[in-house]
This record gives C-alpha cells, structure tokens and sequence, in this order.
C-alpha cells in the first residue's frame, strides 16, 4: 500500500517496518480515541454532538501523526543516508515523499476506525437521531486533511532540523496550534478554522459553509507544507492560496453558530411524573424517564412531582431537572447516582431553610431518600453535595435518615402522613423523627 519503489524505502528506515507501522498505528487510534471513551456524555446518541466529539480526536491524533513523521523522516540522517538519499533513483523528493504517505494513511485510517465506532455507537443509542445537515459529515474529510497536514509538517521538520530538536519542536507545534487559538482566538473569525471547536453542537451547529472553509483551510495547509517537504514550488504556492482563501472566508463567514433546527423542541413522556426534556437530548428520554419515575415510588404521594422537565423554559410548578453525566448538565447519557441525588435536592430543598431544626429535617429526609435509592451518604455525588459531610450542625441527619428507613412500610406511611402538613407548608421544625 505505500510506495517502496526508491532505493532508500521504509525497510531502510525502519528495522521492523511491519511491525512499526502497526505499532504506530495502535498509538494513533489510542491518542484520538479519548473522546469515544472518556466524553460519551457529551455526545452519544445525538448525531451532531458525534461529529463534534469526534474532532476533538484531532487534538491528540495531531501530536502523534507530526511528531511519528518527524520521527521517520529524521531516520534518513540519523541513518547517516543523507547523500546516498540525494544520488538515489527519486532523489530527495522520493525518499520525503514516503514519511509523509506513511504516516498520513495510518492517520486517516484510524480517523476513519474511530469515526465508525462512534458513528454505529450513535445509532444503536439513537437511530432516529441522526437527522442534521448533511455539511456535518465534513468533519471526517477534515481530519483526513489535518492527518496529511500534521503528517507533512513533522516531515519538513524532520528534513531540516536535527532529530533532537525537531521531534519535541513537532510535540509542540502540533499542541500549541490548539492550544493558542482556543485561548486566543475564541471570539475572533478565524475560530472557525480549528481543529476543535470544543462545542458539543448539542442545540447549535457551524454556520454554512463555514466547516467547508475548515476543510478548504487544512487541505491548502496539507498542500503547503507537503510541497515544503519535498520541495515542489509550484505546489507550495497553491497550498498558500488556498489557506489564504480559507482564512477570507472565515472572516467574512465568522465563526457564528446557528440552533439545530428542533433541538430545543419541548419533548414529554409518560406520567408519575411526566418526564421532559428537549429534542437535542430525546435520544436520553427513555431511560430518564425510567429512572426516575421508577425512583418517585419511595415517596408519599403528596411529595411525588407531577412533572419533571430540562428544557430552557420548564412549565410552571415543574422540578427542573436534567439528565446529568459528571460535569455535563444536561447530559446525553445518564449517571443514575447523580440524576436521582440531583432530584432528591430539589424535592426536600425546595422550603426555605430557617432555623437548625428546619435544615436538620430537610437534610435528614434527603438522606433518607438516598438511602432508598442505594446511593452512598458518605461522598458528595453532586457539587452541593451532602450537607451532613459539610456542616457539624447536621452531623445527626443521617441517623434521622436511618431510623426513618428502618420502619416498616405501614409504619413509613403513617409518619408521613402525620406530617405532611408540616412538610407541606415548609414548617419542618414542626417535624417529629420516629
């Protein structure tokens, strides 16, 4: 599949070229899979929310292709095959050429396998919710030209510079070109040309055609510096043009972005409680709705919700609350823990806390309810916490917690009902512990 027709081919470069390809290989995919892995909250089940975790695989998967092909290509002198490589059959343009197929082809095949794991990821969680502009697909061609532009610049760099310095030079370049325009350039047109955008696409997408000016930005630089690797003038000077018209584009277009048509649709299931969310997050519903109407069974009657809603603007007298997944709120998929942790603050905090006696019964009926639903009283699980691991004064309510637990389920619903007036009307000073 790669070139090996001049003298000096990738069995020189390499000892074991099999096997180094395939160990670089490996290294690409681990590098750019990241987001499959560790950000499923942010983006499975909802196809432009794929797309975007997906190009966040460029940031890594950019280190490792620049700096593998500075690598390669610094072979050539450390092999101490300079001049043979200048008298050989294709000359220096040749052998500069091989570096940067290698490793621009491993790069776009694993772009490709992570890609299509995300992608069938996304359909079996949400088959229906693959609808989206069609310009969205642009980003796996976009991490193709990134793959062949990161690969042909750890190339020149490996050309010119001594190994020692043009291998953590690519480290840093390849790092930094993410790094500073997401720092610096953030509110600026020329956002629009990162790699990475760091946006979830959840309810807003890229303006039109700016994901073409991307494409069109990484191709000319992928022509560029190709053609400074391998010294073709010519071709460098189209590269040059092209990133230019990219840039123009981009500045013209902005880097706005524009709602998901239907992402912020009010989106309802079920009853005990009715369930709602938005149409960005509908993949998600099912199994929200599940969990907590399954949880609210613990409660008596007249502490139950009547509905549970994570749209922008929830109806009147509805808990507000949002499939939940560690810091993302709302989430594409769901930690049971956190969700019903999060629920059990907003029922039992939802009275004004005034008084020790009111916020010890407030505390201890939270901590009841996460015993009911098997969830620690020893860890925070939310960022407001447990407040019995925070303040001495309510060091008592999870032994309030357990003697509430402890009755049977006769004896569980006669002390609510004596007192659900007290709960009621927010008097929980009034409340009496069994």
């Amino acid at each position: 599949m790669i070139a090996t027709k001049s003298r000096l081919a990738l069995p020189l470069l390499l000892p074991h070229p099999k096997r180094s390809l395939v160990t670089l290989f490996v290294i690409y995919v681990l590098s750019m899979i990241y987001p499959l892995v560790l950000l499923q909250e942010v983006w499975l089940g909802w196809f432009p929310s794929t797309m975007s975790g997906f190009l966040l695989s460029t940031v890594f998967g950019s280190l490792t292709i620049c700096t593998s092909a500075a690598w390669l290509a610094g072979s050539i002198k450390r092999s101490g095959l300079s001049e043979w490589t200048a008298a050989s059959a294709r000359g220096v343009r040749g052998v500069y050429h091989q570096p940067i197929v290698a490793c621009a082809l491993l790069g776009v095949i694993a772009y490709t396998t992570v890609f299509l794991a995300m992608l069938a990821m996304t359909v079996a969680r949400g088959p229906s919710e693959l609808a989206g502009s069609a310009e969205l697909s642009l980003v796996l061609l976009i991490a193709w030209a990134s793959a062949i532009a990161w690969s042909a610049v750890g190339t020149a760099l490996g050309r010119y510079l001594r190994s020692e310095v043009a291998i953590p030079l690519a480290l840093i370049l390849s790092y930094a070109s993410y790094v500073i325009p997401v720092f610096y350039l953030t509110d600026t047109p020329l956002f629009g040309v990162l790699l990475s955008d760091g946006r979830p696409w959840t309810y807003l997408e890229p303006a039109n055609f700016q994901l073409l000016a991307k494409l069109l930005f990484w191709s000319g630089i992928a022509l560029f510096f190709y053609a400074v690797a391998t010294s073709l003038r010519k071709l460098m000077e189209v590269g040059a043009w092209a990133a230019i018209a990219s840039l123009t584009v981009a500045g013209f277009l902005g880097s706005a972005l524009i709602p998901i048509p239907g992402s912020e649709e009010r989106v309802c299931i079920g009853n005990e409680p009715r369930v709602c969310t938005d149409g960005a997050h509908a993949a998600v519903l099912p199994e929200f709705h599940s969990i907590t109407s399954t949880a609210v069974k613990a409660l008596p009657a007249f502490l139950r919700p009547e509905e549970l809603d994570s749209t922008n603007q929830p109806q009147q007298g509805a808990v507000p609350l949002a499939p939940m997944n560690g810091n993302t709120i709302p989430s594409l998929t769901i930690d049971r823990d956190m969700l019903l942790a999060s629920l059990g603050e907003q029922i039992f905090y939802q009275c004004p806390l005034r008084g020790e006696n009111a916020q010890l019964t407030a505390a201890g009926l939270y901590a009841w309810w996460r015993i009911e639903q098997g969830i620690s009283l020893q860890e925070m699980v939310t960022f407001t916490g447990a407040p019995w691991l925070l303040d001495p004064k309510l060091s008592e309510a999870p032994a309030l917690a357990q003697a509430l637990a402890g009755l049977t389920q006769s004896e569980r619903k006669f002390w609510f009902e004596e007192n659900e007036q007290h709960i009621s009307t927010c008097a929980l000073d009034e409340v009496i512990w069994p």
